[in-house]
């Protein structure tokens, strides 16, 4: 299973943020992070009629969870699901064998939380990861 233990970093500034899995209780923070990213990032390639539901967010992150391939990894103010996700980042690799050491992945911040570290550490966490 695709799953990392929680971690406390500090961003430059000095902010506290948790990195962890997406796990179940995560939805609605996922549906706002990813509504935030579809009208702020001129670079989505998601648009406004591309929405999720609860049930869609959940089946997700079940798949992030179950895959060994695929880590869906969020940074959050607290360690408990749903508390305020500013950033996320999903890993899946190819689902054939001869392509299953290659992967591709997303990464998405809250508008506000840009330009403060966010995205580096959670590269740092997929990195970790991967290793």
């Amino acid at each position: 299973m695709a799953i990392v233990q929680p971690r406390l970093v500090k961003l430059p500034d000095g902010t506290p943020l948790w990195v962890r899995s997406a796990q179940p209780g995560d939805e609605a923070a996922l549906i706002a992070l990813r509504e935030d990213l579809v009208v702020s990032n001129p670079f989505q390639v998601s648009s406004p009629r591309d929405t999720w539901t609860v049930e869609v967010a959940r089946q997700k992150i079940a798949s992030a969870s179950r895959e060994p391939g695929h880590l869906w990894l969020v940074a959050s103010p607290s360690e408990a699901p749903g508390d305020g996700i500013v950033g996320a980042i999903h890993f899946r690799n190819g689902e054939r064998d001869r392509i299953a050491h290659h992967g591709t992945f997303g990464i998405g911040n809250l508008a506000a939380w840009r330009g403060r570290g966010v995205g580096t550490i959670l590269i740092e966490g997929l990195l970790d990861w991967a290793a």
